[in-house]
């Protein structure tokens, strides 16, 4: 059965299952659109509020603006963008559809140095590491030593992969690398593998 695009704004056609029209499908593939937990629209760039614009915000799960200024007068806890008046909307209903993981992932190579990437598939990507596929590490034992997952917000992914690469061009940076990985390991080395 057809419905509007879950899209805040948009008036192409979707379905339930698939509530997002071709094109904001692929803008929310590429995380550029993110679902407003309050009333279930999706939405992108300056409609969403990155919650850090006051004390309380981080309190409350992803909203667009207008749902967490609701949130936070219906709480008591007043309108953080005085003279912004909340938008009313209704509720868009759709089934719920999950972006896949993301994970940030280190390599050692074996000249003792490091590789830093994301994927969105990380067996497969390490597997391709592994045959020569990348340039980077092809010839060089790429050894998978370091992953974080992340679900949400994309930045959060190109932010991680940036402040680790930045990590990988000094000597301190990589002795705070290595730190890093062997936190990581750590708790790994109680696992009985012979079991």
């Amino acid at each position: 059965m057809k419905q509007p695009c879950a899209r805040w704004g948009c008036d192409k056609n979707a379905t339930y299952d698939k509530p997002l029209c071709y094109e904001h499908w692929l803008e929310w593939e590429a995380w550029e659109l993110e679902e407003c937990s309050r009333c279930h629209w999706f939405y992108g760039g300056d409609e969403f509020v990155v919650h850090d614009t006051t004390d309380h915000i981080e309190e409350y799960p992803l909203m667009c603006d207008d749902c967490l200024v609701v949130t936070l007068i219906g709480n008591g806890k007043g309108n953080p963008w005085p003279g912004k008046e909340p938008e009313k909307r209704p509720v868009a209903t759709h089934a719920t559809i999950e972006r896949p993981r993301r994970y940030v992932y280190i390599l050692k190579l074996s000249d003792a140095t490091f590789y830093v990437g994301q994927t969105n598939d990380l067996a497969v990507r390490i597997r391709e590491h592994k045959d020569g596929q990348q340039k980077q590490t092809k010839g060089r034992d790429p050894k998978l030593v370091y992953y974080e997952s992340f679900k949400g917000m994309r930045r959060n992914v190109d932010e991680r992969e940036k402040e680790l690469i930045h990590l990988n061009k000094t000597g301190a940076g990589r002795r705070r690398l290595r730190q890093i990985i062997e936190e990581f390991r750590a708790p790994l080395r109680l696992l009985d593998l012979e079991v």
